[in-house]
């Protein structure tokens, strides 16, 4: 897992603490979206609003310019395997 996760920052938001209903960033075209055991990919430009509509929800992107660039959206909780391919799938073609 470690190795998978070198060079990806993780930020954990404890939402006890910090009351967040949504997350601003920025899509290039498409988005992958994981819920519910299923992967799909959303067509999706410019600036977005991600909603927390589950624990965990977990947006895996790219800082550009200041700004996420969103790749994969992950609602709820995935299998350790499925974890590290949702992160490969979310990191394969990424050019900052």
């Amino acid at each position: 897992m470690a190795s998978a996760l070198s060079g990806v920052n993780l930020i954990s938001i404890d939402l006890a603490k910090y009351l967040i209903r949504g997350l601003e960033v920025v899509a290039d075209g498409q988005v992958y979206i994981y819920s519910e055991g299923a992967l799909r990919v959303a067509k999706a430009s410019g600036r977005q609003n991600v909603p927390v509509i589950g624990t965990p929800t977990v947006v895996m992107g790219y800082v550009k310019n200041g700004e996420i660039h969103v790749t994969l959206i992950m609602v709820g909780a995935a299998p350790p395997d499925v974890f590290l391919q949702l992160v490969k799938t979310a990191y394969a073609n990424v050019q900052t």
